[in-house]
């Protein structure tokens, strides 16, 4: 990609502090993202951009690693500002974020289907758990108070009294939203009876995993799955 007769990557020769700014694209567990950022306009060779848009390069570099960068090629408006962009790229990390907690938290991968139809009952079944996550995440106040424990010793002063002052915490995460609610629905989850039964119910569908996957691939089906 080229802007005029200048390549983009002249723009990283070792960081020109003139086009840097540093901003934040978001918000993560640990506190604001922050990134040095700048932009060039681009004219791509094969692909011109709609009436009344133009393409931009953002170029991020992170702000602990000078060497660490990434580039997103935009299709915006003429006239978006940069911070708009900014907080679009930053969105692609929360939408990851998303997908990883629908495959840790809420098993997202871990159908054992290959028809359309329970693919898609399951898929659903886990994005709304996800979403039932979040609206929950989003409805808890937004500065919860911590009192911490009165000291025992010694006596109150100025500063234990300071100590003792209410701090702010962060929300609980979505994982912990899911620890605390799965055994209220959920009471039944460890009992001995249950888990049989979840095995019994699992094994059979592993076999049935496994002659279908066996077949599709025209392979010789192990002994223990031959009839």
């Amino acid at each position: 990609m080229r802007s005029g007769s200048e390549r983009v990557g002249h723009l990283l020769a070792h960081g020109n502090p003139a086009i840097w700014e540093r901003r934040a694209c978001g918000q993560s567990t640990k506190g604001i993202r922050l990134y040095d950022w700048t932009s060039v306009p681009v004219r791509l060779t094969d692909q011109q951009p709609a009436p009344g848009h133009a393409h931009t390069v953002l170029i991020r570099r992170s702000a602990t690693d000078p060497a660490e960068i990434e580039f997103f090629l935009s299709h915006a408006p003429l006239g978006t500002p940069v911070t708009e962009l900014i907080k679009l790229a930053g969105r692609r990390w929360k939408i990851e974020e998303n997908k990883a907690q629908s495959k840790d938290l809420l098993g997202l991968t871990q159908y054992q289907v290959r028809k359309w139809t329970p693919w898609h009952r399951h898929v659903t079944t886990v994005t709304l758990a996800l979403a039932f996550l979040a609206v929950t995440q989003a409805a808890l106040p937004d500065h919860p108070r911590h009192p911490r424990r009165p000291a025992k010793r010694p006596p109150a002063t100025a500063t234990t009294t300071m100590s003792r002052t209410p701090e702010p915490v962060p929300l609980p995460s979505l994982a912990e939203i899911r620890r605390v609610l799965a055994p209220l629905f959920i009471p039944a989850a460890n009992a001995i009876e249950h888990v049989l039964a979840w095995s019994a119910f699992r094994r059979p569908h592993q076999a049935r995993a496994r002659l279908s996957h066996y077949r599709r691939r025209g392979d010789p089906l192990p002994q223990d799955l031959r009839m």
